[in-house]
This record gives C-alpha cells, sequence and structure tokens, in this order.
C-alpha cells in the first residue's frame, strides 16, 4: 500500500453501545479504520502503547518478538499487517481517551476482567463507571426539567 491509507474489511465497525451508536462514534477516521480491522480493543492498545509517538510501523514479516505482536497479539497483528504492511499507521493519543471511558464503562465482564482486558487498575474501572453512571443521571436530570 505504502500510501498509509489502511483497507478495511468492514467498513463500519457493527459493536453498538447502549445508546446505539458505533462503540467507535467520534474517534479519529485513523483509528476508526483500523479499529474496523483489529477490532476497538486492540486499537486502544496501540494507542496506548505509542503514547507520545505518532505512527504505528506494520511491518511486512511478524514474529513473537515483533513489538506489534507484543502489543496487539498476533492475530490482530497478522490482520493489520494484511491491510498496511509496511506503512506508517498515524495513532492520535487524546482524541479517544473519553471513548476509551465509555467502552470500559459499557464492557461486560467483572471489575477484574475488564481491568485486565484494558490493561487498567479494578480502581480506575470503578472509578470510570462511577463517572458514566452520574454523567448519564445528570443528563437524565436535566432532560426532565
Amino acid at each position: 500500500m505504502g500510501d498509509g491509507q489502511l483497507k478495511s474489511t468492514g467498513s463500519v465497525i457493527a459493536e453498538t453501545s447502549p445508546r446505539g451508536k458505533p462503540v467507535t462514534y467520534g474517534w479519529p477516521q485513523t483509528l476508526i479504520e483500523t479499529a474496523a480491522i483489529i477490532g476497538p480493543e486492540a486499537t486502544l492498545k496501540l494507542v496506548e502503547a505509542y503514547r507520545g509517538r505518532d505512527y504505528c510501523y506494520v511491518p511486512h514479516r511478524l514474529t513473537d518478538k515483533c513489538k506489534l505482536v507484543q502489543i496487539i497479539g498476533m492475530e490482530a497483528a497478522t490482520k493489520l499487517s494484511q491491510a498496511a504492511a509496511g506503512d506508517k499507521i498515524f495513532i492520535p493519543e487524546l482524541a479517544i481517551a473519553k471513548c476509551r471511558k465509555q467502552l470500559i464503562a459499557e464492557a461486560e465482564g467483572t471489575t477484574a476482567e475488564i481491568a485486565r482486558r484494558f490493561n487498567v487498575s479494578a480502581r480506575w474501572v470503578r472509578q470510570v463507571r462511577k463517572d458514566i453512571r452520574s454523567d448519564n443521571d445528570n443528563r437524565k436530570r436535566r432532560a426532565n426539567g
């Protein structure tokens, strides 16, 4: 490819939040395209790993020692390599912080499972869920007058 453009196998992320919006709603286009290939959770792992750096290089050959494989796993890395081998993918970091919190708040599973999945502490998961519930309660109160 060489032009930094991803060719996704699916144009839209099928997963939706409880509000009915795609989980990638509000994300930058590059991350939406990446998530269409490797999924939202693997995309968030890339954002976390490349914080402070703008680009993620996608190698042609993948091994267990490859940084990309270590970050997102062999299955997701293979999908990304098939779509963008040899490219540098722009990974904006700050644009999805709120979306990441929303994914954590809406994730299914125990607090410990979610913490492991998103590589955060259980305390952070509880705090995010509490904050999101509080925000939703405030919106409902304003809507009801």
